[in-house]
């Protein structure tokens, strides 16, 4: 029933392939996000919420962010020195308008504490109107 979903399965990959500068201690989460006819869509909110090694994650970011244009022009990037750790079902991300409303289901995500999976690119395509 929502807009958008996922584009496919979110993809771990290392860090040093697109932000080589942040370096092993960062976890990273980023992509982009697509409209209907596959064009980029710039100025939704993506919500990365949950918990990490006991640490409440509770950030949003707009797609199309100046510094995540290394993803694409609808890029987005959230990035969490420290926690490069193992986890799964505890931090999820999610597409909300500017009342914070759903446009997608929230998506639980797997983490890796690995320096060759520590880059999680989720990326999200519009469905219907």
């Amino acid at each position: 029933l929502f807009p958008f979903v996922l584009d496919s399965e979110p993809e771990p990959v290392p860090s040093v392939m697109i932000r080589p500068r942040l370096g092993c201690d960062f976890l990273i989460i980023a992509g982009q996000v697509w409209d209907l006819e596959g064009d980029p869509v710039i100025g939704l909110t993506l919500h990365l919420y949950g918990e990490l090694e006991g640490f409440t994650i509770d950030r949003y970011v707009l797609s199309g962010a100046e510094n995540a244009v290394a993803y694409g022009e609808s890029g987005y990037e959230f990035a969490l020195e420290g926690l490069v750790v193992d986890s799964e079902g505890t931090l999820f991300i999610q597409l909300v308008d500017t009342n914070d409303l759903p446009l997608s289901l929230p998506y639980a995500l797997q983490t890796f504490e690995d320096c060759q999976r520590n880059l999680i690119l989720v990326n999200f395509k519009q469905v219907r109107e």
